[in-house]
């Protein structure tokens, strides 16, 4: 399949598609570390903190996948209606920690990856109308 990708080049739709990723690839690679590093500790503070109090957050991969499916949009009514009201401190913190990890991520970290790959794809659209910036080579010569 990746083989494939190469012919698609040879078509200008497909080939603005595949210059963008091959563009914005760096940079989204650089980005997903940063966040990824966000993620994991959001979901070592779920597992020690909320670990004996909810059932999604008992072992490192549950808060993982959870984590997951709340940034997708799944599963948030019952992952903040099953947590035991047994501390009032836990539930405060299982609230804030829940608010701040969703919001973070969908609005913040999902929204500066769309706009990484908008900007390569826009510099990309602009080479092809205004032709590759000159090298310093071809500036000397």
């Amino acid at each position: 399949w990746v083989g494939v990708i190469r012919y698609l080049g040879y078509f200008q739709k497909y080939n603005v598609l595949i210059l963008t990723l091959k563009a914005a690839f760096p940079k989204v690679l650089r980005f997903c570390c940063c966040a990824g590093m966000i993620y994991l500790g959001y979901t070592f503070c779920g597992w020690i903190v909320l670990g004996p109090y909810h059932e999604k957050f008992e072992g490192l991969s549950r808060v993982a996948e959870c984590l997951f499916s709340l940034l997708n949009g799944d599963d948030m009514f019952t992952t903040f209606a099953q947590l035991k009201d047994t501390n009032t401190l836990v539930w405060l913190f299982s609230r804030a920690y829940l608010y701040s990890f969703i919001s973070l991520f969908i609005y913040m970290v999902l929204s500066l990856f769309i706009a990484l790959i908008t900007d390569s794809y826009e510099t990309i659209k602009n080479y092809q109308r205004d032709g590759f910036p000159l090298t310093d080579l071809q500036k000397f010569l």
